[in-house]
């Protein structure tokens, strides 16, 4: 019945475009393959399951672009799918891009070299990929070929073809024999390969070869066979997984094409030596590798340097010391999983530095100290985290600092924040959030133009920053887990502020003193487990502004009335753990409220009259 159904659901013969997915029939209707679909240009078959043939669609004079993919009976592909007539000569004439995707009982690609060399005479683009039991040949030739993609097709054991366009090449857990062939490549650039068991890669694959990624490849040793030509166009390398790699090419220098270099857990490589790397290198990156230490001249010698990254680097213990600049090109170093790192770079420090915007250490323990100097003018982030022996951070000396972006987390060693913070006009984001050595800000305040700040985890901090009510800009405000702060700044919160959260601060003021009335501009509002006396709020206490409420651990909170109906512009109210809440409030709830969540309250049902919510789009009780 199905396939009736879908015989009797030709489409116009003008369509362009047919997807078939999921039909679980024999056979594939006859109108498929029916040149009169002149228009035809994109074909896809998914899922269908049952199919044991293809038609054939080769006789589709328009044919660009198809698809078939899950098709988990069919076995052969033979000359049905080419689909020869006496009056056509060349089947898939138009196809461009041809795809076998997920096909796990194809093992024949039948080829009749008489017709089929002509076939695919004007394919860009073939992709192979999760055919396990594929095997055979591929077609002879196909002279218009500029991307091939073969993946997990382990029983393709053939050559590949002749590929006189082929730009771009990826083989992913193939035969060894694909990556083995005999036959030139000459307008190669991108080369991908993953899972495969080549020990350097063949020359005749180098020509032109620009971008060069391996991933997963445990037998290759080194990337070229010692004393053959190297890609002198190379200019991205992407080294993933290769655990048996040993060394880079020693005249990987000369590559001076060579911009991106990314070396990813590869775990023998344990030194870069001499002059590895080219002047002209952009970026490079360092993850996972036993590298004890870094060339002396690295960083002076690579003078177009812009991007430098290490990684999970555990033997790594310094950077080169001394007073060498780091190049002026230099804007962005990240250090991260370094735990004997002790010394970061000297250069990062000078005063000469011009370029350097962001600065990121993660999860580096055994750095107490930064570098003497002051940090570059230029720079726009810096973030410091998990460095738990750090003492101190530099101190800003000048206001013409960029800094945009300020994070410390976990430095539980750090004692005091940097002096002149107040110099930093254009920081907009300051977080400071585990630092639990901190006891207080430094007495000059923060600076005006801030707009977000996070102060969270900081157990021995006892005052929050002086003149906040002079942050005009700051909108964000988010403080939590302070026991020891009492009161907020003399002057209250800006009036600016439009999102204010405060969880766990137990020695707070009294809430009535918060002065949050105030706030014209406030539009979210977070208030979790503070003590507070309160059994309600008093109507004057929160502004109508507020569109988000969340109360969290309010211990005495016995009533949401009268001051929730005030609450004219409210849309989202949760209101969770609050143990003496017993009833829903005895007016309307507020006019624009379309998210209710009242959870972990001792609500009963019978003392509540819910046709005070019915209304509300959105409940969870």
């Amino acid at each position: 019945m199905e396939t009736d159904v879908l015989e009797l659901l030709r489409p116009h013969q003008n369509i362009e475009k047919v997807t078939i997915k999921g039909y679980s029939g024999t056979k594939l209707p006859t109108w498929t393959a029916n040149p009169s679909f002149h228009k035809l240009v994109s074909l896809s078959l998914i899922n269908c399951k049952g199919c044991r043939f293809l038609p054939s669609l080769g006789q589709l004079p328009s044919l660009k672009n198809l698809m078939v993919k899950g098709l988990s009976e069919i076995k052969s592909i033979g000359d049905e799918f080419f689909g020869y007539t006496s009056t056509m000569l060349t089947p898939f004439a138009s196809l461009q891009t041809l795809s076998f995707t997920d096909m796990l009982e194809w093992e024949d690609w039948l080829l009749g070299y008489d017709g089929d060399r002509k076939a695919f005479c004007n394919l860009l683009e073939l992709h192979l990929e999760e055919c396990p039991k594929l095997q055979g040949e591929l077609p002879d030739v196909l002279p218009c070929l500029v991307k091939l993609v073969i993946c997990e097709c382990k029983q393709l054991d053939s050559y590949l073809p002749r590929l006189p366009q082929l730009n771009e090449l990826e083989l992913r857990s193939c035969h060894v024999r694909l990556i083995s062939s005999p036959r030139e490549v000459t307008k190669l650039t991108s080369l991908q390969l993953s899972n495969l068991s080549n020990e350097y890669l063949p020359e005749c694959f180098l020509v032109s070869l620009r971008h060069l990624v391996i991933r997963h490849c445990d037998l290759l040793v080194s990337l070229f066979e010692e004393g053959q030509n190297l890609p002198r166009r190379l200019e991205y390398v992407e080294l993933e997984n290769c655990h048996n790699l040993q060394k880079l090419p020693s005249l990987l220098h000369t590559l001076m094409s060579l911009e991106v270099v990314i070396i990813t857990n590869c775990p023998r490589l344990e030194s870069f030596a001499g002059k590895i790397f080219p002047s002209n290198l952009k970026a490079l990156a360092i993850q996972g590798c036993s590298v004890e230490s870094l060339p002396e001249a690295m960083m002076n010698s690579i003078s177009s340097l812009e991007y430098f990254s290490i990684h999970g680097c555990l033997m790594l213990a310094s950077f080169p010391r001394g007073s060498e600049l780091l190049p002026t090109t230099f804007q962005q170093l990240k250090i991260e999983k370094c735990p004997n790192l002790e010394f970061l770079p000297e250069g990062m420090m000078h005063i000469s530095n011009t370029s350097l915007q962001v600065l990121e250490i993660f999860d580096c323990s055994s750095i107490s100290s930064f570098p003497v100097g002051q940090l570059p003018d230029t720079l726009k982030t810096l973030t410091v985290w998990n460095c738990f022996n750090l003492e101190a951070l530099p101190d800003i000396r000048t206001s013409t600092m960029l800094l945009e972006s300020l994070r410390v987390g976990n430095c539980t060693s750090l004692k005091h924040l940097p002096h002149g913070l107040n110099k930093l006009l254009n920081l907009s984001y300051f977080e400071v959030d585990g630092c639990h050595g901190i006891e207080c800000f430094p007495l000059e305040g923060l600076p005006q133009n801030l707009t977000k700040v996070l102060i969270l985890d900081c157990e021995n901090l006892t005052f929050l920053p002086k003149w906040m009510q002079n942050l005009t800009s700051l909108q964000e405000l988010q403080l939590s887990n302070c026991p020891l702060i009492t009161s907020f700044t003399e002057g209250g919160f800006p009036t600016s502020l439009v999102s204010l959260d405060v969880k766990d601060c137990k020695n707070l003021m009294p809430m009535s003193e918060w002065g949050l009335h105030r706030l014209a501009s406030l539009r979210r509002l977070t208030i979790h487990g503070i003590s507070s006396n309160l059994s309600y709020f008093p109507q004057w206490l929160l502004p109508s502004t507020l569109e988000t409420l969340n109360i969290v651990q309010l211990s005495n909170l016995e009533s949401l009335s009268p001051w929730l109906q005030n609450l004219t512009s409210l849309e989202n109210l949760k209101v969770k753990d609050c143990r003496k809440l017993l009833s829903l409030p005895k007016e309307d709830m507020p006019p624009m409220l379309s998210y209710l969540e009242i959870s972990e309250c001792p609500l009963s049902e019978q003392k509540c009259d819910l046709s005070k919510i019915d209304h509300i789009p959105c409940t969870v009780m």
